[in-house]
């Protein structure tokens, strides 16, 4: 609903899916959580949000907000 909204007040590209994004965060987030568990580290955290920042800066997401996001240090906590 969120990047419905965000394409509804024109933040990210027209033509963007939001199911797809939807699918696509949810997708990377999971990976994440399965891997830290697994592995014992917060590096999988790092990988999806790169992965998070890169794909709402290719649906044209405001650079600025978008560093606010990519300027969580994942493996600090």
């Amino acid at each position: 609903a969120s990047f419905g909204y965000a394409i509804a007040q024109g933040e990210v590209g027209a033509d963007e899916d939001p199911a797809q994004f939807a699918f696509e965060a949810t997708a990377l987030l999971d990976a994440a959580n399965t891997r830290s568990l697994l592995g014992g580290s917060n590096q999988p955290y790092v990988f999806a949000r790169r992965a998070l920042v890169a794909r709402l800066r290719s649906a044209g997401a405001d650079v600025a907000v978008v560093a606010r996001l990519a300027d969580v240090d994942d493996l600090a906590a």
